[in-house]
């Protein structure tokens, strides 16, 4: 299996920053509706970098209008794929009515809990992590 390098700022340059609250847009989850450029604004951050890369993929080299969390040392931050797993099984759990709780995983191995979903009115998450929100163009993306 080949490993892709993680997701650095530099593939994923703004061309058009934006300075709406993600918070205040409309929709479900981590796609929302934003007014003012009426599109929608993907939150990478809230998914796993699958889900990211997929999201991408599926703009077809397009332009696309992201937000993600900005590390200091230029990556983007991801939610951890347990996280997901977790919070993907529990969603399914709540959907089918069970009040029965859901294990995660087999071995029962603790998943660590999900990050809180910071804030859009703030620049900086819960760890000083730097957010950005825009248009991207990847057809120019390396």
């Amino acid at each position: 299996m080949v490993r892709k390098r993680a997701m650095a700022l530099r593939h994923l340059r703004i061309a058009a920053p934006c300075n709406a609250s993600f918070d205040a847009m409309e929709g479900p989850g981590n796609r929302r509706f934003c007014e003012s450029c009426e599109k929608h604004v993907h939150d990478l951050s809230a998914g796993t970098e699958t889900e990211a890369r997929r999201i991408l993929d599926d703009a077809n080299g397009g332009r696309i209008c992201v937000r993600y969390a900005k590390r200091p040392d230029g990556t983007i931050r991801f939610r951890a794929a347990a996280a997901a797993i977790a919070l993907s099984l529990a969603a399914c759990s709540a959907a089918e009515g069970t009040s029965d709780p859901v294990e995660p995983n087999a071995a029962n191995v603790p998943t660590p809990p999900p990050q809180p979903a910071p804030s859009a009115d703030s620049d900086a998450g819960p760890d000083d992590t730097e957010f950005l929100m825009g248009d991207i163009d990847l057809s120019v993306a390396e």
